[in-house]
């Protein structure tokens, strides 16, 4: 039985000053959180009193004095104690409220002013009573201990709040900084609000149909599981300058509460809640739109510098969809053939429909795609000068593709999506006999056609030197096998630099794959299946293979010189010496990690610096379980290069979910799996002594990435288990960094000096 007991204190005075800083330490800030309180409060009364329509904010600026009043629903003394003075606590957090419409629902009530204010007073009625209260607390004086409440009998009928701060001795705000500052948070609600008597004007969110030479297009879209109206105006030259509104948006059959209004005065998307400004928005835009997303799903974080990241997958959802309806409905005027953001679009996702605006040059005139007849022409995409004068004195009727990107990659698309004939040049191709062949261009010869096979799962392939004409380097042709012989020039530069450094393994390996890769590849792919089902199937198959570098041990390079030697002396066949090769391959892909490549993870998340040094969160592991076994969108920092392959937190931060230690992923991973792990996923963790596996899981739960890493310095024994953790991956230029689970953290701990290696393998499942 013990003898005392002792409980958790909390300091009121010291929580109340470190959150009030923290989170607004701004007259600004304090500004902007008192106006949207008033502004919840009048839709609240709105919501209760059909009757009540006009709402008004007022806001007084004067020396070291601000004040924000409010005619919306009041409160009365149990309202003042249980949600304004009371931290953590919201009188909004209700489904009548939430249908009138409020913005807020934080709870963080007064304290939003102590960062910047050395007193408070708060005079307020609540609808439907006759008792005003006035209550005043000075920030010297937040010691725990309560303050009086007054209050009197008022049968006026003057129902509202008005708040009134007393600024902090050397923080100052002007009527102008104000006015300034406010104005893009409240220019777009249904009340009026004036500072220092004068009305903030008011903007609308709709197209002007009134441009001259301009069209306008009205509809619906319906694309999926996703449909709404729209409204479009642009100029019939350029620049464009589109203007979009999107309402009436459902979504699987539900309504969405909001609208999407696009227009291109700025880059920047900024994010409304029922009118009410909260932040920009970061979206990815093809077009690079700007504009302003109004929705009640838009959820601000605490302190309002985005939302909150959940809500921005689901706008960019939205914002996807009108892109794909704004490229569909340009495509079909002649001005999307100058339109080059279009073109851009259009060549990312390319679709025959869309591309028929775009034109070609037949001699000196222009001519729509959608008017050329496959039967009338034909086409040649080649540069020899000898070919194209040939072809345009023959006769024949001729289209030359453009040189600049992306329309000629737009024509071509699309001349081999009608079947369009093209002309080529009459190649003529000498293969080099086997016999010909030195021991090195034999030995080069089998690397590369291993790679075509393994890598692109392609058989009876036949990989050969030959002497081609017209300066050709690479030919590609059909064979009796149902596969295709790659006939390659002989001592061309590509073949010149391979045969160069054939002596260092490592580098001869990875320079063969990045020959095949970027120059065969674009010769061949042709003759890999086009068929929408073939093809899904055979890139299923190639992603699901083993994707394993090789390596080379100093013995195995011995045994291959050995065997060179004799192939060379005619002592074994050269079957015998592929045969010798293979068995000294081994598949393996090393992963070391040093020391000098730990950094710090605020050097590449900026938000995360700007987080690091303030009060570490107290409830983390509460308030982030609610994500574990929810796909989440990574953290991008595509523009923050790094040579780092573990990244430290120095403490636990709601940007990173609490994860404090996150490792780099494998170069292959990261080449192959990047755009899988830019989308929504979950991820869990598993390890024991010798292994550490991840399993990343798509948001459709469809499919999984395996991530296994074997550890040369084991685990210690007791260490073993597993858990989902909140998705926190983190992709930067270069690579992906994935969070460690912190019963490893320890595991991870590079001293200078030490080393860390271990073998990864990875596969893609589908379920």
């Amino acid at each position: 039985m013990a003898d005392k007991y002792l409980g958790l204190r909390f300091d009121p005075d010291a929580m109340i000053r470190l959150l009030g800083v923290q989170l607004y330490d701004t007259p600004l800030a304090m500004l902007r959180e008192n106006v949207q309180n008033a502004y919840d409060a009048i839709l609240e009364r709105m919501g209760r009193d059909a009757t009540f329509k006009e709402g008004c904010i007022r806001i007084e600026v004067v020396g070291d004095h601000i004040s924000i009043a409010d005619n919306g629903i009041g409160m009365d003394e149990q309202g003042l104690q249980e949600n304004y003075w009371t931290a953590g606590h919201s009188g909004k957090n209700n489904e009548t409220s939430r249908q009138a419409g409020v913005v807020g629902h934080f709870g963080i009530g007064a304290l939003a002013n102590f960062g910047v204010c050395s007193r408070l007073e708060v005079n307020t009625m609540r609808m439907g009573t006759n008792t005003r209260y006035l209550c005043v607390a000075e920030r010297d004086k937040l010691n725990g201990t309560q303050f009086p409440l007054h209050s009197e009998m008022d049968d006026s009928g003057s129902f509202g709040t008005k708040v009134t701060a007393i600024l902090m001795h050397g923080i100052t705000i002007s009527e102008a900084q104000a006015e300034e500052y406010i104005k893009r948070y409240v220019e777009h609600i249904p009340v009026a609000v004036t500072i220092n008597g004068r009305e903030i004007e008011k903007k609308t969110l709709q197209v002007n149909t009134g441009r001259a030479n301009s069209q306008s297009l009205f509809g619906s879209h319906k694309n999926g599981v996703m449909e709404y109206n729209f409204a479009i105006n642009f100029l019939k030259y350029q620049p464009l300058k589109p203007e979009i509104l999107i309402t009436d948006i459902k979504y699987n059959g539900m309504p969405v509460k909001g609208r999407l209004f696009l227009n291109k005065d700025s880059n920047e998307i900024f994010g409304l809640n029922n009118g009410f400004g909260i932040s920009r928005v970061a979206l990815a835009s093809e077009f690079n739109f700007g504009g302003v997303a109004d929705f009640t799903f838009l959820e601000p974080t605490a302190g309002r510098e985005t939302v909150s990241r959940s809500s921005q997958a689901y706008l960019q959802q939205i914002f996807r969809e009108v892109e794909i309806c704004w490229a569909r409905k340009i495509a079909c005027f002649e001005v999307a053939d100058s339109y080059r953001e279009f073109l851009v679009y259009l060549n990312s996702h390319f679709d025959v429909n869309l591309a028929k605006n775009v034109t070609i040059n037949v001699g000196d005139n222009p001519m729509p795609l959608g008017e050329v007849n496959v039967q009338e022409y034909a086409y040649y995409a080649g540069n020899n000068a000898g070919t194209r004068t040939a072809l345009a004195s023959s006769g024949i009727k001729i289209l030359f593709p453009s040189q600049d990107m992306p329309r000629r990659q737009i024509q071509l698309k699309y001349f081999r999506a009608i079947g369009l004939e093209e002309k080529k040049d009459e190649i003529r191709v000498t293969p080099v006999k086997e016999e010909d062949l030195t021991s090195e261009e034999f030995l080069l010869v089998s690397d590369i056609k291993r790679v075509v096979e393994d890598d692109y799962i392609i058989h009876d392939v036949q990989v050969m030197l030959a002497e081609i004409t017209l300066g050709v380097n690479v030919r590609v042709l059909a064979n009796d096998k149902g596969s295709f012989n790659i006939f390659i020039a002989r001592g061309n530069a590509d073949i010149r630099n391979l045969l160069d450094n054939k002596e260092n393994y490592n580098l001869y390996r990875s320079l063969v794959k990045d020959y095949v890769r970027v120059v065969l590849y674009n010769q061949f792919v042709e003759f890999i299946p086009k068929g929408q089902k073939e093809r899904a199937a055979y890139i299923n198959e190639a992603m699901e293979r083993r994707r394993e570098e090789m390596s080379y041990e100093y013995s195995d390079v011995s045994e291959l010189r050995e065997a060179l030697r004799k192939l060379d002396n005619g002592e074994i066949s050269g079957d015998e010496f592929i045969r010798r090769a293979r068995k000294a391959r081994q598949e393996n892909h090393e992963e070391v990690v040093h020391g000098n490549q730990v950094g710090n993870v605020g050097s590449i998340v900026k938000s995360a610096a700007g987080e690091q040094g303030q009060q570490p969160e107290q409830t983390t592991q509460v308030q982030e379980a609610q994500f574990l076994y929810v796909p989440q969108p990574p953290i991008l920092e595509l523009d923050e290069p790094t040579d780092k392959k573990i990244l430290i937190a120095d403490q636990e931060l709601a940007t990173l979910h609490g994860h404090k230690v996150f490792l780099s992923v494998s170069p292959n991973f990261n080449r192959e799996h990047r755009s899988f792990m830019s989308l929504p996923h979950s991820t869990k963790v598993i390890w024991s002594t010798h292994r550490i596996i991840y399993i990343f899981t798509d948001q459709n739960n469809k499919v999984a990435l395996y991530y296994e890493m074997a550890l040369t310095n084991q685990l210690d024994e007791r260490n073993t288990g597993g858990e989902a953790l909140v998705t926190t991956t983190i992709i930067t230029k270069n690579t992906m960094f994935v969070p460690v689970p912190r019963e490893l953290y320890d595991y991870f701990n590079i001293k200078q000096g030490r080393m860390l290696k271990f073998y990864v393998h990875f596969e893609k499942v589908v379920g």
